[in-house]
């Protein structure tokens, strides 16, 4: 299998995961999203026990794991990661992650967009209503509101 095929198998295989998931009942992940002049930053903070499908990348960005471990979901096979924990993530690149601990997982791009929309849509192959973070996101309605104290 070439690396185009083994990506569009990886690919399908985390499109089924994350449609069985939504189905499921949906966990409350915080985001808080950083900006400077050059870069925009995507903090997530997943619960322990909690399984993240994101969305496909169109640009490469750094990765980093700040805190917690987790299994993610990669084209080789399952890779346990540990914080901390910083990676190359590729255009192309769609990933599961579930997590053993409490975990910080943010994602950096080279950007001056301010706009959440148009980041979306330049950076990931997602419409902004997936992401976490947006008002009508699928897990957000699912799910209702945040519980209290949480940002």
């Amino acid at each position: 299998m070439d690396a185009v095929e083994k990506r569009l198998t990886h690919r399908a295989r985390l499109e089924r995961l994350q449609d069985m998931l939504t189905h499921m009942p949906q966990v409350h992940c915080p985001l808080r999203e950083y900006f400077t002049d050059t870069m925009y930053a995507r903090e997530v903070t997943i619960p322990a026990g909690t399984t993240v499908v994101g969305a496909v990348h169109k640009v490469q960005n750094l990765m980093t794991l700040s805190a917690g471990r987790v299994i993610i979901a990669t084209e080789d096979g399952p890779l346990e990661l540990e914080a901390p924990h910083t990676r190359i993530m590729e255009p192309g690149c769609k990933n599961a992650v579930s997590t053993l601990t409490q975990a910080v997982w943010t994602n950096y791009y080279a950007t001056t967009e301010r706009d959440p929309d148009k980041l979306c849509r330049l950076l990931t192959e997602a419409e902004p209503e997936e992401l976490l973070g947006h008002p009508q996101n699928l897990q957000l309605v699912r799910s209702g509101p945040a519980p209290e104290g949480t940002p």
